[in-house]
């Protein structure tokens, strides 16, 4: 029977209720674990007592001691140590480097300094510019000018 014709059937007010049981999907059956067959063969114990680890522990002490009581070369020098030395840089040239660096950086801070220690000039502001025109040389009056061409100044020689 169709859902339509159901819902024709029922009186008048009521409705069906509605579920989602067909838009559902079952996940249960789409897991990846019922697919594979059982892992529940014989598993090795992971611990530090294997053959492999005791045979990396009994290297390692045999290295050391071999490492330890072996005589040396003709140099004191490690072969490691002195092929870094043959393909470093040698200290002197970094001392230059160094002792340049620092004279320009000496340089640099003194013009910073001259800089930040610089000041625009004084300036006069004249509360009243129109007594600069009261010193004027044409507003001068007759009379009122000192004339100090023939002056000269006593020395204490004199």
């Amino acid at each position: 029977m169709r859902v339509a014709n159901t819902r024709a059937m029922l009186p008048r007010g009521r409705v069906l209720p509605r579920t989602l049981v067909s838009a559902r999907r079952s996940y249960a059956d789409h897991s990846d674990h019922h697919h594979h067959a059982a892992e529940d063969g014989p598993t090795t114990p992971e611990t530090f007592f294997t053959p492999a680890w005791r045979n990396t522990l009994i290297g390692g002490v045999l290295l050391y001691g071999v490492y330890t009581f072996m005589p040396s070369g003709l140099s004191s020098e490690n072969s490691i140590t002195k092929f870094i030395a043959k393909y470093n840089t040698p200290a002197t040239v970094w001392s230059d480097i160094n002792t340049e660096r620092t004279a320009q950086s000496k340089g640099v801070a003194d013009r910073r300094i001259l800089t930040q220690s610089a000041e625009t000039p004084a300036l006069q502001r004249n509360r009243f510019p129109s007594l600069l025109d009261q010193a004027s040389p044409r507003l001068v009056g007759v009379g009122q000018d000192v004339d100090v061409a023939d002056f000269v100044a006593k020395r204490d020689e004199q």
